[in-house]
């Protein structure tokens, strides 16, 4: 007889939304960057890191810092201030993808869709467990907490995404097509204060 049963080393994955009028105005200062870039444009553009440091993203700054905040708060992380080292934009036709990768040297990591055509890809989010991978049983009410493969985050405007900045995402290939773009922001989240405990701690200010 099970007594009880518990699911261990859970991964945090938080959404939210951002306003519609906050939404169209980011998106406009980012095609605005994006037309005044270079002409000779790969398929896929990202922007340089430190749109967090531009006065027009103020607005949009203070939405993702409040909600980083709600979520370090909801998982009791003690800190003194959170804040944004870089974020940046990326702009694509729908169709192209991005290799699964994590960002280094930050605590958690966002996704805010901006634009996204019907068609477009969300976002994939890798189990980190290797050993989940090496047997894959059927089940009859697949739970993603069990199953050991990707987790999918579905695409709409204004919706955003924090995750661990450790988690492995990427974008997956879909159906090309030139004359739609999918925009989204992405940021990166640190935190200032003490953090560890006894014999492994760090001090950021």
């Amino acid at each position: 007889m099970i007594d009880d049963a518990q699911f261990l080393w859970a991964t945090p994955l938080f959404q939210g939304h951002i306003s519609e009028e906050l939404r169209r105005d980011t998106n406009d200062l980012v095609l605005d960057h994006y037309n005044k870039s270079t002409k000779d444009k790969d398929p896929s553009w990202t922007s340089n890191d430190n749109l967090q440091t531009l006065s027009q993203f103020d607005p949009l700054i203070e939405q993702l810092l409040k909600f980083s905040r709600e979520c370090l708060n909801s998982l009791t992380i003690e800190f003194n201030k959170c804040y944004i080292p870089c974020m940046w934009a990326n702009v694509a036709p729908v169709g192209v993808a991005h290799q699964t990768h994590n960002h280094p040297n930050c605590l958690f990591s966002g996704v805010l869709y901006l634009q996204t055509p019907k068609g477009c890809a969300g976002t994939v989010f890798t189990d980190p467990r290797p050993a989940s991978k090496v047997l894959r049983p059927s089940y009859s009410d697949p739970s993603v907490n069990v199953l050991g493969q990707d987790f999918f985050s579905s695409p709409s405007e204004g919706k955003m995404v924090l995750f661990p900045g450790w988690l492995e995402h990427g974008v997956l290939n879909v159906p090309y097509n030139a004359n739609e773009q999918r925009i989204t922001l992405s940021w990166n989240i640190m935190i200032k204060g003490d953090m560890g405990q006894y014999t492994a701690r760090l001090k950021v200010s």
